[in-house]
């Protein structure tokens, strides 16, 4: 059996300077870094027992505590259905906002995307086609869809978009 030395791992220079219980871990792991953690397990713990140690010993349960109160205490008192239903509902009404602003920022993405220069399925610019092939383009492009209908009606199925739209209509259009 390994034997860890726990006044080496302390240190004479630290009797009259207290340390705390994390600094006393590091010193018991820095004296035998070797040993694995069950071994600078026991050490530690029968160097925070002992009698000089009771301030770094109450640390160590004032963190311990602080670390774990927040579970000790849901399974204490654990939330009602009132409390669960209420979370539930706060949970989907944020899920909800997010998504509104995703498909708001989407929306943003495609109108600015959608220009008189767009290239469109047929080899012709959004400027070039007509309404009715704005229609067509509308059918295969599920993610312009909206956008390519209401270019479409508003040019009407046999004018050309540039000849009835400037890009800044084109944009009003779009973003209305």
């Amino acid at each position: 059996m390994t034997h860890i030395d726990i006044n080496a791992a302390y240190g004479e220079e630290r009797k009259q300077k207290r340390a705390s219980p994390l600094a006393l871990f590091i010193n018991v792991i820095k004296a035998k870094p070797d040993v694995g953690e069950d071994k600078h397990g026991a050490a530690f713990d029968k160097l925070i027992l002992r009698e000089e140690h009771e301030e770094e010993l109450a640390e160590l349960l004032r963190e311990w505590r602080s670390l774990k109160y927040n579970s000790a205490f849901q399974t204490a008192v654990p939330p009602t259905e009132e409390e669960l239903k209420e979370r539930v509902e706060e949970r989907k009404k944020r899920q909800k906002e997010r998504e509104a602003e995703a498909a708001k920022q989407a929306a943003e993405t495609l109108t600015s995307i959608l220009s008189l220069d767009f290239l469109m399925p047929n080899g012709k610019t959004l400027q070039q086609s007509t309404g009715a092939e704005c229609l067509k383009a509308a059918e295969h492009h599920a993610y312009l869809k909206d956008n390519l209908v209401k270019v479409g009606e508003k040019v009407g199925k046999r004018r050309r978009v540039g000849d009835v739209l400037s890009a800044k209509e084109l944009q009003e259009l779009l973003s209305a």
